[in-house]
């Protein structure tokens, strides 16, 4: 009996430190490129795969067969462990130009001047974007501890369609000639110079042969059309002038309906006018939204016109 206690005692914290020392099966994986090992054992890619015992380990890695790094690793204790020790290069990205977002594979990392450290041994896709430039990407190689630089010089963006779209509805306002407000539409494109087209219409007069007394009433059919340049002279300031042709017609009003007609006698003068428009305004451009104030010329006659409308 003393024989088997005096043994237990000899074996037994031998029997407890082997059953703490287990092995695992670990994984250790490095930047393609780079070899990897695991106290002074070497593999010959960037994948060391053993089954080593729990505890602190030395994970060496070489690139270019010289060692660049050396850590130690606690390896726990459980069935299997994988660590990634990824070896990777720095991208310093600078421009010249202000606020240029940076993107590498399509995923934005901030505007430059920014230092990217990325994945050694792979080709990635810079790209550098800005709303007044056109957009650049260019592809690079990235290795192991590279110190890149790259500028990037953007162009501007000087596409003829690459312009803002404005519609505006357009009011004519009422004047001594023509005693109704008028309608139509303002619509162009512009970017630093661009153009518009204007038109507006309303006829209430119409010709009649009837014959009668007259209220005294009149009403007055407007049209005009004008097209021009617009320049932005300062945000949100746009100045645009053009040309065009417009007419004007003054209609009676006969006892009984409500016909207007063109009649001609001296107590009843026709204004009427067909002749070249000279157009003139300004845009105010708040984002989305846009408005004008302008003013058109026939003849002598000035008609103030303005607009609500968006400019996408």
């Amino acid at each position: 009996m003393k024989k088997k206690l005096l043994l237990f005692l000899l074996f037994a914290p031998i029997t407890t430190v082997l059953a703490q020392i287990t092995t695992v099966n670990a994984r250790f994986i490095t930047s393609v490129g780079c070899e990897i090992g695991v106290d002074d054992e070497m593999s010959s890619n960037n994948v060391f795969e053993k089954e080593l015992l729990s505890g602190t380990h030395i994970v060496i890695i070489k690139y270019n067969g010289e060692v660049v790094k050396r850590e130690e690793i606690e390896v726990p204790d459980v069935g299997s462990f994988t660590k990634e020790i990824p070896i990777t290069g720095k991208v310093f990205v600078s421009s010249p130009i202000k606020d240029v977002t940076v993107f590498v594979d399509g995923t934005e990392k901030g505007k430059a001047p920014i230092t990217l450290e990325l994945l050694g041994n792979h080709d990635i896709t810079l790209r550098y974007i800005n709303k007044k430039y056109k957009p650049y990407s260019e592809n690079i190689t990235v290795q192991p501890f590279d110190e890149i630089e790259r500028d990037c010089q953007l162009k501007v963006n000087n596409r003829p369609w690459k312009y803002n779209w404005f519609f505006l509805p357009q009011v004519a306002l009422p004047t001594k000639r023509i005693k109704d407000a008028k309608f139509g539409l303002m619509f162009g494109t512009v970017k630093t110079i661009g153009f518009y087209v204007k038109g507006i219409y309303g006829c209430y007069a119409k010709e009649t042969t009837e014959k009668g007394w007259f209220t005294g009433e009149t009403a007055t059919n407007y049209w005009a059309a004008a097209g021009g340049l617009m320049v932005n002279v300062i945000k949100p300031l746009y100045l645009y002038a053009g040309v065009g042709y417009g007419g004007r017609e003054t209609g009676y009003e006969l006892l009984g309906n409500k016909y207007y007609f063109e009649y001609e006698d001296d107590d009843y003068p026709i204004y009427d006018v067909s002749n070249i428009l000279y157009d003139f305004g300004a845009m105010f451009s708040f984002g989305h939204f846009a408005l004008n104030i302008g003013a058109s010329k026939i003849e002598k006659e000035w008609i103030l016109n303005c607009g609500v409308g968006v400019k996408f």
